[in-house]
């Protein structure tokens, strides 16, 4: 008995001196890495606006987890009314060249970020892809690089206030807004986004298509690039937007072309902008 005790004794002694070893993690668990985080998405808006017309954009790719930026161009500061109203200095002088740079600085600043354009933002969008800056380009019904135009009827008529003489700032009547941003809107309603989102504009970005600044190596090698375009865009039509993607045809690098039959040049706020967001969004993803 009294050995019996003893050697019951020494065994809770070796239990409590023993230390405890935990049971080995799942073999998952270590290869589990914390997912990368998303690059961020700097929009580029185009002539006539200025950046607040991609506030709901912006929503929606923060909403998957995109940071995002919106540049300001030089006299596009305020509200559209008051711009209206009191046409910024700046606009008498400010030039594409001058505007390029500013984004072409910002850009530099950041981790390699994603590109997105409207209009003249989609050609700027272009030019900086050339230089090496961004992981990838959108350029959303975009003016064309030097050397291309359109003989469409609507692209002249659209465009008509850029070729007028002299260099003072533009500012679009009611009328030729609604027919270049407005053209799936009644006359009440198109009156309405005027009001609410018209701006003047510098001549000297107007015509930035027309000078050196606006010239693409097509050839060059690039981050893709997805060009978007409306078949219902009067001020950049369709045609124009694939000819463009037929000269990157000349790049050994990644150029998708997306014609969306019913969007116009107001197509970051038409109806139905959510969905060519979304569209977006999958392009990128699958990058």
């Amino acid at each position: 008995m009294t050995l019996t005790l003893a050697l019951i004794s020494s065994l809770y002694a070796f239990a409590e001196d023993t230390p405890v070893v935990e049971a080995p993690a799942p073999v998952e668990a270590l290869f589990e890495t914390a997912a990368p985080a998303k690059p961020t998405v700097v929009f580029i808006h185009g002539l006539y606006l200025n950046a607040s017309c991609w506030d709901g954009w912006r929503a929606q790719f923060e909403a998957q987890g995109y940071d995002t930026l919106a540049p300001e161009w030089p006299g596009h500061e305020g509200s559209p009314a008051e711009l209206r109203a009191n046409v910024p200095e700046a606009l008498n002088t400010l030039s594409f060249e001058e505007l390029v740079a500013q984004h072409r600085e910002l850009v530099a600043g950041l981790d390699a970020p994603i590109l997105i354009g409207h209009s003249m933002g989609g050609l700027i969008v272009q030019l900086l892809l050339q230089e090496g800056l961004g992981r990838a380009g959108v350029a959303l019904h975009s003016a064309p690089p030097k050397g291309l135009t359109s003989l469409a009827p609507a692209f002249f008529r659209s465009n008509a206030p850029v070729l007028k003489p002299g260099s003072a700032p533009i500012l679009l009547t009611p009328k030729q807004f609604r027919f270049g941003f407005g053209n799936y809107l009644d006359r009440d309603e198109a009156l309405a986004l005027y009001e609410m989102s018209l701006v003047p504009e510098a001549k000297g970005v107007a015509k930035g298509p027309l000078t050196d600044a606006a010239a693409v190596d097509w050839a060059k090698e690039r981050a893709p690039l997805l060009i978007v375009a409306g078949g219902e865009d009067h001020v950049i039509p369709a045609g124009l937007n694939e000819r463009m993607a037929r000269h990157y045809e000349a790049s050994p690098s990644r150029t998708d072309l997306v014609v969306m039959p019913t969007r116009t040049h107001g197509t970051l706020t038409q109806p139905g902008w959510e969905q060519v967001a979304a569209d977006v969004l999958s392009w990128l993803a699958g990058l």
